[in-house]
């Protein structure tokens, strides 16, 4: 796996972005030949390691990983179901996001299948807590992190987890398995996820135009291709919608409102006021560009297919059936019980508690507080068809 810097997103809920290239290795991580850019998920001083990745390779914690479990531990379920496609993007897209978070923050593994690709006979899994926490002292030390976990789940459904450094460096507080971090757009396959459940009630479909649920919005009519994009164009990225963070008034609006309020909120059509008047980057289904502004969109044809509020719905229907009781929804402007992020050494959170960037703004392009031991439990109860359906899923992965 390659890892790029591409550029630094808001301080707060979102981290840097980073796009991801597949291994040559034909078993390699199946989602990450989907070429998609993802979040990183936290935030601790990472902003120098990019250039150690690059310099690296392969010699990556992702790659170490793989290789101190014997297998590739990811969910084989999908991996039968994904193949390799040069600018394939789907609708599971976001959940590159776990993969790749084990080297930049609440850091996950997941396998959650017996069935592995045939390269060994008998696959083997010799991981155990005490030599997670080694690997991670290891790559604490060599990106120079405050501090740094993950959770790794077996086939067997246990989750091996572990957290090494510091939690807050001024206080020496430890990190530890259980705080809470922002989970950046590891929240996207969350909103997805609740997609599929309201296409099976029958409330939504993918083929639907976004047209149908707000065309009498004046935001949505600025819209490139707001006629012809569709549900499954908006969670794939591929509506020829750009991202705000692409565009230049964003980072004045950033600066003006930190200058003027010491933070910076946004409700989500002033998100996607930013990308509105432009021409589209492409017609809909003919590429893809990375875009939390799409999911903004896509956050309200929820809403207004349902009659209901996304976070209520997404406890209702995700969050609490699968006692996910360590997520919780970012609704408010200072998050408490989270871990101390850094950036370029200096706190993410200010004095008052709240961010440049407020989490509350993130909303369906991301949005929740979460661990990575929930993050482990969600993917595998998702690739195990204990939250959609088996149909849902094969959408989720090949309908975009």
């Amino acid at each position: 796996m390659r890892v790029r810097h591409r550029r630094p997103a808001p301080s707060g809920g979102g981290g840097a972005t980073w796009e991801v290239r597949p291994l040559d290795d034909a078993h390699a991580h199946p989602l990450l030949h989907q070429q998609a850019p993802t979040r990183a998920a936290v935030y601790h001083e990472r902003d120098t390691w990019p250039e150690r990745v690059r310099a690296q390779g392969e010699a990556n914690v992702e790659v170490r990983m793989r290789r101190l479990l014997g297998q590739e531990a990811v969910g084989h379920e999908i991996h039968r179901r994904v193949r390799s496609s040069r600018g394939a993007h789907r609708v599971l897209v976001s959940a590159l996001s776990f993969l790749v978070a084990a080297v930049s923050g609440p850091a996950l593994l997941a396998q959650t299948s017996d069935e592995v690709p045939a390269r060994e006979s008998t696959p083997r899994y010799a991981l155990d807590r005490a030599a997670l926490v080694r690997l991670l002292e290891q790559e604490r030390r060599a990106r120079k992190m405050p501090g740094l976990r993950a959770a790794v789940r077996l086939p067997s459904g246990e989750v091996v987890r572990a957290a090494v450094g510091l939690a807050d460096k001024k206080t020496e507080l430890s990190l530890d398995d259980d705080i809470g971090m922002p989970g950046g757009s590891t929240g996207k396959t969350f909103a997805a996820t609740l997609t599929m459940l309201l296409v099976e009630d029958g409330m939504l479909s993918l083929d639907d135009r976004a047209a149908r649920w707000l065309a009498e919005e004046d935001w949505f009519r600025r819209l490139p291709n707001a006629d012809t994009m569709q549900v499954r164009h908006l969670l794939s990225h591929s509506a020829g919608i750009r991202d705000y963070i692409d565009t230049s008034g964003f980072y004045v609006s950033m600066i003006v409102r930190n200058l003027r309020r010491g933070s910076a909120r946004y409700e989500p059509e002033e998100l996607i006021e930013f990308v509105a008047d432009r021409r589209p980057l492409f017609p809909v289904g003919e590429g893809f560009h990375y875009t939390d502004a799409g999911y903004l969109v896509f956050g309200r044809v929820i809403e207004a297919a349902s009659g209901r509020d996304y976070f209520d719905l997404l406890e209702e229907r995700i969050l609490r059936p699968l006692e996910l009781d360590e997520i919780r929804p970012v609704r408010e402007s200072i998050l408490t019980g989270v871990a101390m992020g850094y950036t370029g050494g200096a706190r993410s959170i200010k004095k008052n508690g709240r961010m440049k960037f407020d989490p509350s703004s993130e909303w369906t392009g991301g949005g929740l507080v979460t661990t990575p031991t929930m993050l482990v439990e969600f993917f595998g109860a998702l690739a195990e068809g204990r939250v959609v359906s088996e149909q849902s899923l094969e959408q989720m992965i090949h309908g975009g």
